[in-house]
């Protein structure tokens, strides 16, 4: 979501050894902590690693302001059938600085068993003689 057009123009982007560092400058940011009408938002900090054929092979994304916090690591890897680059491992935390002991959340997720689901339709129209 962050390079499609449009929001992409709230970045920062700036080469790095690896791929790209990112930067949110601007409002409305993409990630809001919202309790009941009221919203606040974070700017992202980040990088997004892109290997030598052009890429995503990694991203990790960080967010805070004065009421919550969070990080977001995601790892991708080739899938050997499917021929595609897909989310292997992510990693998540989220905190309330305010209460750094009693709120946070840590979330270790892994991704397997990727199928691809087709569809194949043929049709044959007997014309008229």
């Amino acid at each position: 979501m962050i390079v499609k057009p449009g929001i992409a123009e709230r970045f920062r982007f700036a080469r790095t050894d690896d791929g790209v560092s990112l930067e949110e400058t601007r409002s409305p940011t993409l990630v809001t902590y919202r309790e009941g009408s009221r919203s606040w938002g974070a700017m992202l900090h980040g990088r997004l690693a892109i290997d030598a054929e052009g890429r995503l092979s990694a991203a990790s994304l960080t967010w805070a302001n004065d009421l919550f916090d969070g990080a977001m690591d995601v790892r991708y890897g080739e899938h050997p059938t499917l021929g595609l680059l897909v989310p292997q491992e992510m990693r998540e935390t989220y905190r309330h600085p305010r209460k750094p002991k009693e709120d946070h959340l840590e979330i270790a997720s892994t991704y397997t068993n990727y199928r691809r689901f087709e569809v194949k339709v043929e049709e044959q129209i007997a014309l008229p003689q």
